[in-house]
């Protein structure tokens, strides 16, 4: 069991602040943390694949992965760096980045590359929502939400999302905010509030209890008399949040939402979640080294360090998900799909100041269960600008098609047994399905 406080009896407190008001304003103050609205059953060993995003904010060089463009004469590529293959991979090896080619040798036939897909913007909130959703209109959602609205195992919290781009406009109660500060945890046990100015004044656990079963009486019965429609979809919501508060504090020990400091450790958490069986999806954003940031205006090279912690990362990641056992019996490396996105790619010529500025063309990487691995689909030109391709093959193809976000999302939702057209109107590279 979670850690509870306790409160003492009381013959006075604050006008009107219930246990109910208390996580009410606690969502409030921590900026939209939120209770998804699934209810409370135990997860289904169904088998059903999981997603671990990890976006890389600010835009990678695509020149120092995945495009070795060294006889191209209009890109500017490292002086020490060649070209290499490991395991049907080609890509740019460095001694600067042993992780990156260990990862590779170890990894590569579980891991697809694909090159050259347009963002289709080079503004960063553009196209962080439009790599994330496919669009730029607000009224949509992002992969990872869409995926977890799917799941059909009823996870407690089917997207868990600790940082990175989050957008969501239908599924919104598919996702659990840890925040940026992981107030959600602090929220479970009442810590956020040690320090606060705020006179709080809490009434006793019988007294609670009490006020739980009112409250649940009366959302019942506003559920019941709703009728139909948008206020029928917010009661029932509000009513299963209910239902799923007291065993999401009872988890939040056990999984340790908040603990962690640096990027690795995080993204544990979200593999914890996925061995349990209580979430499908989640997101994480990757800084960098040092957190320093993949958006180089300045001091590209940094770019370097960036990716050798990228790719060291992604080693312990597959290592603990091939060493852990999903609820349905099988290794979690086979039923998870790690997906490695940036909203962009950078110009292939450096800037005055050392660094490169925006580039609409870029790479992503997906890893495990269900890929088709050892391979790279799509491809640059002699300009890094993206080719054609042609879905089947995953191969450059004048009859192909441009690649865009929603081929990324339509292959993500087609991994999930998703049928992607109830979603998008593009259809996934099928060259990626490994079933």
């Amino acid at each position: 069991m979670a850690k509870r406080m306790k409160y003492p009896s009381f013959t006075r407190r604050l006008p009107g602040l219930t246990r109910r008001r208390f996580v009410t304003s606690a969502a409030a103050l921590s900026g939209g943390l939120i209770f998804p609205r699934r209810s409370l059953r135990a997860a289904k060993a169904t088998g059903e694949r999981k997603f671990l995003f990890i976006f890389c904010e600010g835009g990678w060089d695509q020149c120092y992965c995945f495009a070795p463009l060294f006889d191209a004469e209009n890109i500017l590529m490292e002086d020490t760096a060649v070209e290499a293959e490991a395991n049907g991979i080609t890509f740019v090896d460095s001694e600067d980045r042993p992780a990156v080619r260990s990862f590779f040798e170890t990894w590569g036939s579980r891991t697809a590359l694909i090159n050259g897909f347009e963002s289709r913007s080079v503004a960063h909130d553009a196209c962080l929502r439009l790599v994330m959703t496919g669009t730029q209109l607000p009224a949509a959602d992002d992969w990872p939400a869409m995926l977890a609205s799917e799941s059909t195992a009823d996870p407690l919290m089917p997207m868990v999302h600790i940082s990175g781009p989050s957008y969501t406009h239908s599924f919104g109660s598919s996702v659990v905010r840890v925040g940026s500060n992981n107030q959600l945890p602090d929220l479970l046990d009442g810590s956020a509030f040690d320090s606060s100015d705020i006179p709080l004044v809490m009434p006793d656990e019988d007294t609670m209890s009490i006020e739980d079963r009112y409250t649940q009486e009366i959302a019942a019965q506003r559920v019941a008399a709703a009728g139909r429609g948008r206020a029928l979809d917010v009661l029932g919501k509000a009513l299963e949040s209910e239902d799923r508060l007291d065993r999401l504090g009872e988890l939040a020990e056990s999984l340790d939402l908040g603990g962690g400091s640096s990027f690795a450790e995080k993204a544990t958490i979200l593999v914890k979640c996925f061995e349990q069986g209580v979430a499908r999806c989640g997101l994480i954003g990757h800084k960098g080294f040092l957190d320093l940031g993949w958006d180089t205006h300045s001091a590209n090279y940094v770019q370097s360090q960036h990716y050798e912690d990228l790719f060291g990362t992604l080693d312990t990641l597959m290592q603990e998900l091939t060493s852990r056992t999903a609820p349905s019996g099988a290794s979690l490396a086979d039923e998870t799909v790690i997906v490695v996105l940036s909203e962009m790619g950078r110009y292939p010529q450096l800037n005055s100041r050392q660094g490169k500025e925006h580039w609409t063309f870029t790479s992503a990487m997906l890893i495990g269960g269900g890929v088709a691995g050892g391979q790279m689909v799509g491809g640059y030109d002699e300009y890094a600008s993206g080719m054609t391709t042609n879905l089947s093959s995953g191969q450059p193809d004048e009859a192909g098609e441009k690649l865009v976000p929603d081929h990324i999302g339509a292959t993500l939702l087609a991994l999930a047994d998703v049928d992607p057209a109830e979603h998008l109107q593009i259809g996934p590279i099928s060259a990626l399905l490994a079933d």
